[in-house]
């Protein structure tokens, strides 16, 4: 019997992906992976049945309090969806003329950009910070989502917006970078979008994410890439096989060449050594930008090639402090930040390490350790640097997209 080459093609797939998903080490995770799809948050994202983003963010809120009991209120904060305003504080008429929707990535919460939303909010911007669908709960919610879903909550938000600002400007982190340039080529709200600010942008995924597509289905613990601890409080350390193929469905859509090009301002931050991007693509991606305006500074300890003029090539080699470089989380943290920052760090990313048990307590102990990113493993034992020293750098080179924006000092 000869199988149709469309079936050959999957069922190899499947072997492939089953033989990559039996290598993997696995352990118990703290606060619930689970084996099977989670159906129990489904009604969360029926942004048909909802009035506004504050029942959103409301339910939301609920659902994680009953998801993660152990969690204290700060910790909650930090995780649920940051509103524009304030029940009491919601005004009936416009308030201002340009808001700000942070747009965070896969696996993350609004936590990762709660500083460069505390920056924006500190000169006077309404700001919202949006938790997609499946992240903040149990790391098995990714299961049951898809990038439909992603792209409802924007466009939700983006509708909800308009009754009180003119215009939004969007920041996006890693995937919300392409939920950010899917909602600014839509049509509906070209108008509306004023500029966009991506910060370490997932554009591109290897077409392997393809092996993964029926991983849900398959149950048990081969429904994922990774099972760790998740001691991250605010970040999925365990890793869902579907939501990679999600995010690479996402990718795609962006990417279709019958997609209009983006005629707005875009800044852009990335690190030229991201292992979880392909920096390349951002970098080319950037290139065919037509808007004068438009500008990026890319962190790299090397020279770029065929530098586009808008361009800003910098450094982040600091010996001093053992910077070897920006990893794909850093850009848009504070060194100021209580759980990412420089001093005292309440999390320390060691997970590139997990099978090396020597490595991963001297990089957890910081024993003559480096900070960069995974890439640079041979100047010695790095820890995956989780903060950004040059902040400030980044957010005065984003003020002509608004005059009367001003970077403190970080």
């Amino acid at each position: 019997m000869r199988l149709k080459p469309l079936l050959l093609v999957r069922f190899s797939a499947l072997v492939c992906f089953l033989l990559l998903r039996a290598c993997r080490q696995s352990v118990s995770t703290s606060y619930g992976t689970g084996h099977v799809p989670d159906q129990t948050y489904q009604a969360l994202y029926a942004f048909d049945q909802l009035p506004d983003m504050t029942t959103y963010i409301q339910n939301y809120r609920t659902a994680i309090a009953a998801a993660r009991p152990n969690l204290r209120e700060q910790q909650l904060e930090r995780i649920a969806s940051y509103p524009l305003f304030s029940s009491s504080e919601r005004p009936q008429q416009r308030e201002a003329e340009v808001g700000i929707i942070l747009i965070h990535g896969l696996t993350e919460t609004p936590f990762t950009l709660r500083d460069i939303q505390n920056r924006f909010q500190a000169k006077g911007y309404p700001a919202v910070s949006l938790l997609l669908p499946g992240h903040g709960l149990k790391p098995r919610g990714l299961l049951t989502v898809s990038h439909r879903d992603w792209i409802a909550v924007v466009t939700f938000a983006l509708n909800d917006l308009r009754r009180y600002v003119d215009q939004v400007i969007i920041v996006g982190h890693s995937l919300g970078c392409a939920l950010a340039i899917h909602a600014a080529r839509a049509p509906d709200h070209q108008e509306f979008i004023k500029a966009l600010i991506l910060i370490s942008p997932t554009l591109k995924i290897s077409c392997r994410a393809l092996l993964v597509q029926w991983s849900r289905h398959l149950g048990g613990k081969w429904s994922w890439l990774e099972i760790r601890r998740d001691d991250n409080l605010y970040k999925y350390e365990s890793f869902p096989a579907y939501a990679l193929y999600e995010a690479y469905q996402l990718t795609q859509l962006v990417a279709a060449s019958q997609q209009p090009p983006i005629s707005i301002p875009v800044f852009l931050a990335a690190s030229a050594i991201d292992t979880t991007v392909l920096a390349e693509g951002t970098l080319a991606w950037f290139r065919q930008l037509a808007h004068p305006l438009s500008k990026a500074i890319i962190y790299s300890p090397q020279p770029i090639a065929n530098p586009d003029p808008r361009m800003i090539i910098f450094n982040p080699l600091d010996r001093k402090r053992r910077i070897l470089g920006l990893s794909h989380l850093a850009i848009p943290v504070a060194p100021e930040n209580p759980y990412y920052g420089a001093q005292d760090p309440q999390y320390i990313n060691c997970l590139h390490y997990y099978n090396d048990r020597d490595r991963y307590e001297r990089c957890k102990a910081g024993d003559r350790v480096y900070y960069g990113e995974t890439s640079q493993q041979r100047e010695g034992v790095i820890r995956r640097l989780t903060y950004n020293p040059y902040l400030r750098l980044s957010l005065i080179l984003s003020t002509p997209y608004e005059p009367n924006l001003t970077a403190p000092h970080s």
